[in-house]
């Protein structure tokens, strides 16, 4: 098989069979799914093994991990990363949901492409009732190649946008639930030829940095990007000669969001 589809779960049952549902409608078959319940206390293991049933019915072979407690997102992304067998990962939160055709135009890019190890796309936000949205052809050789100071400034990709190598050996951090990804990205596009298309092929529950729509959160996704730069600059060594100008403006990219 080509991908194996990631997705974590906790106490999903009112998102989950649309998350699912893109999965099933994709026009690309050559996929597994492998599923991470972190300890839910509704009915989302039952939904999972309704669908595990459903995939197979589609010879879509479907695995689900019980963890018996939460241990986060990014404990549960390594260890559907570590069991996976198709050539590349593909991350899907449990509230978001896929255009049908996602995979397939993935997967011309990356044929056309073998150098690519990473790519990520654009992303909208799920609107209940609306259909896909015809993928824009003229797009698809449009692909942008990023380099750390792109990930210096921002995180450029949002997680369930991204598809990487599984031969990858780097690793989300479990200690981290905010910004993980980002944290990721900057030790992985170090090392491997990381792309961007500008698609939009995953619609997101919530909007970014809206997650409650709390203040609060907003900080700890702040925080979280210092831990990945600090993280940074463990790693490489010479990091901390441009930690301070990446910490001053994390900070001042905080204020500016907060007086928004």
């Amino acid at each position: 098989m080509k991908y194996s589809i990631i997705i974590p779960c906790f106490n999903s049952e009112k998102v989950l069979q649309r998350t699912l549902d893109s999965c099933l409608n994709q026009t690309f078959k050559s996929f597994e799914v492998i599923a991470v319940d972190n300890g839910s206390a509704d009915t989302t293991l039952e939904i999972l093994r309704q669908y595990q049933t459903m995939l197979a019915q589609e010879d879509i072979k479907c695995t689900i991990i019980p963890n018996q407690k939460n241990l986060g997102p990014s404990y549960a992304r390594n260890q559907g990363w570590d069991l996976a067998q198709g050539e590349y990962i593909a991350f899907l939160d449990h509230d978001d949901c896929w255009h049908s055709q996602k995979l397939e135009v993935i997967d011309r890019v990356l044929t056309a492409h073998p150098e690519i190890d990473c790519m990520g796309h654009a992303h909208g936000i799920f609107i209940a009732g609306r259909g896909d949205e015809p993928v824009r052809q003229s797009t698809l050789g449009a692909i942008k190649k990023l380099g750390l100071v792109d990930y210096w400034l921002r995180n450029q990709m949002v997680t369930p946008s991204l598809v990487i190598r599984r031969t990858i050996t780097e690793r989300f951090d479990p200690a981290m639930r905010y910004c993980e990804d980002h944290d990721l990205m900057l030790r992985v596009v170090r090392r491997h030829q990381v792309f961007y298309l500008d698609e939009p092929l995953v619609f997101l529950g919530r909007p970014v940095l809206k997650h409650g729509g709390q203040s609060a959160d907003r900080w700890r996704m702040r925080q979280g990007e210092i831990h990945a730069y600090v993280h940074f600059a463990k790693e490489t060594g010479w990091g901390w000669f441009v930690l301070p100008v990446l910490l001053v403006y994390s900070l001042l990219k905080h204020v500016r969001v907060m007086l928004k």
